[in-house]
């Protein structure tokens, strides 16, 4: 569920339409929330805020930080 997100955070990271972005960021929180990944919670959060305030910047080094935030939680799971 979190793969299909990574090539989509790529793209947004180059283009920044905040609308989908922001949706991104809400889907992510649900996600964090349903399986219990505080991380997953506080990255949509952060994005969301960011988005919120159109700081593009920020923006762009949430949407990068994303593959390893996922590569983080298959690490833990995996242990």
């Amino acid at each position: 569920e979190l793969e299909k997100h990574r090539e989509t955070c790529v793209q947004m990271s180059e283009t920044l339409p905040i609308n989908d972005v922001e949706n991104l960021a809400n889907s992510i929180q649900k996600i964090g929330e349903k399986y219990q990944y505080g991380c997953l919670v506080r990255w949509g959060e952060e994005l969301a805020e960011q988005t919120s305030m159109f700081n593009l910047d920020r923006i762009s080094i949430l949407l990068n930080e994303y593959p390893n935030l996922i590569a983080e939680l298959k690490t833990r799971e995996a242990n």
